[in-house]
């Protein structure tokens, strides 16, 4: 077994891909969300219907664009922390395994 340690991580790769991942997941929340959104809006009456669906809609779209934003920011942070912190007191150590 060999060991390594993670030094330091591209803060802007690190960033990329985890606003991507949590877009995505984020996606598929609000899709849960605004079903939610439209089967009450519905149980209103008196065109609420279609307000619900307009809200589910603005939520689908604009959810996913704000986690988005947000968590690559926070992804730039934690990244750059992590240099920061790893600097000073050394990687992640990490255990590797060679197979065939």
């Amino acid at each position: 077994m060999a060991y390594m340690v993670l030094k330091r991580i591209d803060p802007m790769s690190y960033a990329k891909v985890y606003a991507v991942i949590t877009a995505l997941v984020v996606f598929v929340i609000c899709l849960i969300y605004a079903f939610f959104i439209i089967a009450f809006a519905g149980m209103m009456g008196d065109g609420a219907g279609a307000i619900g669906a307009g809200i589910a809609i603005v939520v689908v779209i604009v959810g996913p664009i704000v986690y988005g934003i947000l968590v690559f920011l926070l992804g730039l942070l934690m990244a750059w922390l992590y240099n920061v912190v790893a600097a000073r007191i050394g990687g992640v150590e990490l255990e590797f395994e060679e197979y065939e």
